[in-house]
């Protein structure tokens, strides 16, 4: 389905929110935000603060993570009645980490136009200012709460090339920053703290540095270099082969408790065994 509408009636607008800065907010978010006829949000207490500053004042609607498939029915009887719908999230970009796709995914499968508005986002304001390489990215979000199923979501990406971009909340940040020395290697990383508000810090150097250093306020953004090679000592690996051949566990076995550890191919430790 094609889409030429730059504007117009019957619209949905996907505007971004400053992340922590209000003089973030650009000239033409703010003009999308006076025009349209209601304002989805997240939090109705955070959206109103921003627009009191504006002194932008629009009927909200409740679009949070809980209330996504009934929002939509009513944007969609805004929509149907003729009139523009604005969708925030409350910091960033709305569907990046935030609720969002639902409605995008039913409004664009209905035929209304879906305007996205450029802005603020707090991963890509992270990894301009990391000194990580960024010609390659993968933007992964928030890991898992549960320690076994993050580690398994980190192999899952370890021996990837790109820069990775993750979310964390305060409070899971130490564990999260663990895990991630744990799987990944001692990387070069930075991760950013309270990105363009007054405490705005950018930590940076080694996993194992950087966790000794970490300040647990505010929100994070962590970017953490990709695999080049070097991360697994090869000798390590026969390290652990020779010690699970001499408990007599068979190849097989070996091969897939040696790459879960490791973050590998099992047919690759597999042909590894065979070769020894």
């Amino acid at each position: 389905m094609k889409q030429n509408s730059y504007g117009g009636t019957n619209a949905l607008y996907l505007v971004p929110t400053p992340i922590g800065n209000l003089d973030d907010i650009s000239i033409r978010i703010k003009d999308t935000l006076s025009m349209v006829d209601a304002i989805a949000c997240e939090d109705t207490r955070v959206s109103s603060k921003l627009l009191n500053h504006l002194n932008i004042h629009k009927p909200l609607l409740i679009n949070d993570k809980y209330h996504e498939d009934t929002s939509v029915q009513t944007i969609l009887k805004w929509l149907d009645q003729g009139k523009n719908i604005a969708l925030v999230s409350d910091a960033g970009m709305p569907c990046i980490s935030d609720p969002g796709y639902t409605v995008v995914y039913t409004i664009v499968s209905h035929g209304y136009p879906v305007i996205p508005i450029c802005g603020p986002n707090a991963a890509l304001t992270a990894l301009m200012a990391a000194g990580i390489d960024t010609s390659h990215f993968l933007f992964y979000g928030f890991l898992d709460a549960s320690q076994t199923k993050r580690e398994s979501q980190l192999r899952s990406v370890k021996t990837l090339e790109y820069t990775l971009i993750f979310y964390e909340a305060v409070h899971r940040i130490k564990p999260m920053l663990s895990s991630c020395l744990s799987i990944l290697g001692d990387r070069q990383c930075a991760v950013a703290r309270e990105l363009t508000k007054i405490h705005e810090t950018i930590y940076r150097g080694k996993l194992s540095e950087v966790i000794d250093e970490i300040d647990e306020k505010g929100e994070y953004v962590v970017i953490i270099e990709g695999y080049h090679g070097k991360d697994h000592d090869q000798t390590k690996i026969d390290q652990l082969i020779d010690l699970l051949k001499q408990q007599g566990i068979p190849n097989s076995s070996i091969s897939k408790i040696v790459a879960q550890f490791f973050g590998l191919r099992k047919n690759d430790i597999y042909q590894r065994l065979q070769e020894k």
